[in-house]
């Protein structure tokens, strides 16, 4: 669930994009909306933690209140029963990335706007990114993002590791990728290169012998080709390649 501490500067998108009229979201168009709302945080990155938070489910609300986790295929009936429970005070969990209740005023939502994929996209992304501080080695960086994941699911830096929150958005982006494709016919011919993101977004493009190209993310370390512990501990994977739809 999404914890706002303070005022964020959100672009909510929802007008310019499709409602879904079915859940779950394929990965496909989970891609398409976080690639068009969410342009500053990988889609791999908000994929695992979809995953958690809803299971691609853009009508999806947990009632904290109750203890009901709900589920519509009807985004008006999702709306008007969300409505009616905000009036009855509850505490509810809304949408794609299950924004928190609480946040609405802070982040100018309604629970229309909660509800459409594209706006519970746009609002993760600026929160994550306002948590994330980076870092000067490939460790830092990736520290820095899974406290970025713990601030998202708890408001701290720190409680998302010891409630278990920041293992299962771990085991869901492992749990995400996609299967071995069929080795080419020849064992000679090899793919001119392979593209992977990592979980926050830095785009890689590496050959067959290793080396490094461009990228969308900070450039690599020098050394970064035999920093072995570090790529282990990289979350890659992408979505672009398929996968359980």
């Amino acid at each position: 669930m999404l914890k706002a501490t303070g005022p964020l500067s959100i672009i909510l998108l929802a007008s310019t994009c499709p409602s879904s009229g079915a859940a779950p979201l394929s990965f496909a168009e989970f891609n398409n909306f976080a690639r068009e709302c969410a342009p500053s945080v990988a889609p791999s990155t908000l994929a695992a933690i979809a995953q958690v938070e809803s299971r691609f489910d853009p009508l999806a609300v947990h009632d904290n209140t109750t203890g009901e986790t709900l589920h519509w295929q009807n985004q008006a009936q999702a709306t008007q029963v969300v409505m009616d429970r905000l009036e009855a005070r509850h505490s509810l969990d809304v949408g794609l990335m299950q924004i928190n209740s609480r946040n609405f005023s802070v982040l100018g939502l309604t629970p229309d706007g909660a509800l459409q994929p594209c706006t519970s996209l746009s609002v993760a992304a600026n929160l994550l990114g306002s948590r994330y501080a980076g870092g000067n080695t490939a460790d830092d960086e990736q520290l820095s993002l899974r406290r970025a994941i713990s601030a998202y699911n708890t408001g701290d830096f720190t409680h998302g590791f010891a409630n278990g929150y920041v293992r299962k958005v771990e085991t869901a982006a492992q749990q995400l990728v996609p299967p071995l494709t069929a080795r080419p016919k020849d064992d000679r011919e090899k793919p001119g290169s392979e593209e992977t993101w990592d979980v926050w977004g830095a785009y890689k493009r590496r050959s067959p012998e290793g080396g490094s190209g461009g990228s969308s993310g900070p450039p690599p370390p020098p050394d970064e080709d035999n920093r072995k512990s570090e790529d282990d501990d990289q979350l890659l994977f992408d979505l672009n390649q398929g996968g359980p739809q």
